[in-house]
């Protein structure tokens, strides 16, 4: 087996194809980290031995693959590309480790704040020692992913991290942002001005930060962060956001207010609601402190 003998950081990382990930690398090597993919067309994580020469000279492995929102996917698909794929991966590591094949010392892990639920109350943020209580499949897959992580790697002496962000921001609008940039484009009008609640949300900048501090860290770290942009937004701001760089701003409209109240008192019943008028706020507090990290504000 060989390792680096440089101080250069050597980052594996899965799901580096996706929208995180590609964005993930180039500011991993911006700062001066060598990047290694172990997505599914380059590894075949089930071969320890193939495994374990990606692995070669890696300290720690970035865990950004797995099933996210798909209104097509079973909570089998689920299961496996959450789970299921997240315990193969670490207990392969581990096994790697322990023959010598590699030298992995920490994984982290990139979850979701569904692992901890839907909604916050006013005033009562997500903190990162609460107690979980997700809702849909992906959140409860995330959640038992986690526990997979921390378990083996807990027997095999690997340090873990998981970070559970909300909402990400990037470039590429995508997903119900994506939708409401492609009303605005028709000029429809959106009945959501008005709107009072706060809702944390996290750009890509800040998120690579923040796992670039957890790879730096030098602490034996078993630990579990929030990650925001630690401004939370309401929901008519987050569509100005969606459509600023557009060629036709948003035009937002009131809907009468005894519609409102009938959509508020609702919205725990329908999760659209809740993202529209519920409140989900994450404290960074936890995270700041013990990585010695603050996010940068976004404009």
């Amino acid at each position: 087996m060989t390792h680096s003998t440089n101080n250069t950081m050597n980052i594996a990382i899965t799901g580096d194809t996706g929208l995180i990930g590609t964005e993930l690398k180039e500011y991993l090597r911006d700062n001066g980290a060598t990047t290694v993919s172990l997505s599914r067309n380059k590894v075949d994580i089930h071969s320890i031995i193939e495994l374990s020469k990606r692995l070669s000279g890696v300290s720690t492995v970035v865990h950004l693959a797995g099933v996210a929102h798909n209104p097509n996917a079973s909570h089998d698909d689920y299961y496996q590309g959450n789970v299921v794929f997240t315990k193969t991966l670490c207990q392969h590591i581990a096994t790697a480790n322990s023959r010598n094949l590699c030298n992995v010392t920490k994984i982290i892990m990139i979850s979701s704040i569904k692992a901890m639920g839907e909604s916050t109350r006013p005033g009562e943020p997500f903190r990162h020692n609460d107690d979980c209580e997700p809702e849909d499949d992906y959140g409860k897959t995330k959640l038992a992913a986690e526990k997979q992580l921390r378990e083996v790697c807990d027997n095999a002496g690997i340090e873990w991290v998981v970070i559970r962000p909300p909402l990400v921001l990037s470039k590429k609008v995508r997903g119900n942002l994506g939708l409401i940039q492609t009303i605005s484009q028709k000029g429809i009008p959106i009945p959501l001005a008005g709107i009072d609640n706060k809702r944390d949300l996290v750009s890509i900048h800040n998120l690579c930060s923040v796992i670039l501090a957890a790879i730096k860290n030098p602490n034996k770290l078993r630990e579990v962060f929030l990650v925001s942009d630690g401004k939370p937004l309401s929901t008519p701001e987050i569509i100005e956001y969606a459509t600023k760089t557009s060629a036709r701003r948003a035009k937002l409209i009131k809907l009468p207010q005894f519609i409102r109240n009938t959509l508020t008192q609702h919205q725990h019943k329908h999760g659209l609601l809740r993202r529209l008028f519920g409140n989900l706020e994450v404290d960074i507090n936890h995270t700041s402190k013990t990585l010695n990290w603050h996010p940068r504000k976004e404009p």
